[in-house]
């Protein structure tokens, strides 16, 4: 059995073409169409650490009105680490690692500023 995906189940999930017209497609065709399927939009990502829950729900909300997607723990596509009063030294020293830029509430919020100029 193989672990590549089939590129019909694809199709059905992600267009609305007719279950006829994807039962007409070789595998070939089927693929050239999930290749020219639009890429999700992906936006640049912040983690809050640190801060209570409430508080780091309002940052999350913040941050989505500039176009940032808030993540829960530092990893690959990060690009701002926001640490409160109560933020772990691991997490910042593997944000330093992957060079991830590590900022305060202060500095986000005048970094939320400055985008809405």
């Amino acid at each position: 059995m193989s672990s590549r995906p089939d590129p019909w189940r694809i199709l059905r999930s992600k267009t609305d073409l007719a279950e006829e017209a994807i039962l007409l497609l070789s595998e070939r065709d089927a693929w050239q169409k999930v290749y020219a399927l639009p890429k999700a939009e992906k936006f640049p990502q912040v983690c809050f650490t640190g801060f209570s829950s409430a508080n780091r729900e309002r940052l999350e909300t913040i941050a989505g009105t500039v176009g940032l997607e808030p993540k829960d723990s530092v990893a690959k596509g990060l690009v701002l680490l926001v640490i409160g009063p109560n933020a772990g030294e691991s997490k910042i020293k593997k944000a330093e690692l992957q060079g991830v830029h590590v900022t305060d509430e202060d500095g986000f919020i005048a970094f939320v500023e400055a985008q809405k100029i």
